[in-house]
């Protein structure tokens, strides 16, 4: 992702991130340095939505959130992140060692389950998957590779119990 350094970044919150724009959008990047599992950022819910937006997070097997900072909506896509949206904590962490500078970028796949608005991929990582449109259009075994979030991780595991005619419990698909 190339970042324009035509106009000074927007420093965001406590500092330790900031907002730039990059090939005609926007990316996050830090201004310090995270340990792998290290809090980027928390997060609340800053509005709830019926259906998923572009900006939004499934926090739920259906349920979306507009973030609170709003800054979030700006956390980039790549098949190979260095964040994680953990939506049980409600939090922003690293998978990676990031280092100053580096951008922001999580597997959307993690939290959307199907997304309102599928692109291709430019991620440029070894194995991008080219398409991305939410993990209920990803095979098991390229799930695996990922950590989800646990909405995503129980429908994914519900729709294996559906290929192999096990049927899910009724107290299981309640939960949800």
């Amino acid at each position: 992702m190339e970042i324009s350094e035509q106009r000074r970044p927007e420093v965001l919150g406590d500092g330790r991130l900031e907002l730039v724009d990059v090939d005609g959008g926007k990316a996050i990047r830090a201004t310090v340095g995270f340990a792998p599992g290290g809090v980027v950022a928390h997060f609340g819910i800053g509005s709830i939505v019926p259906a998923p937006e572009r900006y939004s997070i499934q926090i739920g097997a259906s349920r979306h959130i507009l973030p609170d900072p709003d800054f979030l909506r700006f956390l980039n896509h790549s098949c190979a992140p260095n964040v994680l949206v953990d939506t049980a904590e409600m939090s922003v962490r690293a998978l990676t060692r990031i280092e100053p500078g580096d951008s922001l970028e999580y597997f959307y796949p993690s939290t959307e389950w199907s997304m309102n608005e599928p692109f291709a991929c430019e991620c440029g990582a070894r194995d991008c998957l080219g398409v991305i449109r939410g993990a209920a259009y990803l095979a098991d075994d390229i799930l695996a590779r990922y950590r989800l979030s646990d909405h995503v991780a129980r429908l994914a595991r519900t729709r294996r119990r559906l290929r192999r005619g096990v049927p899910t419990p009724a107290w299981r698909v309640a939960a949800s």
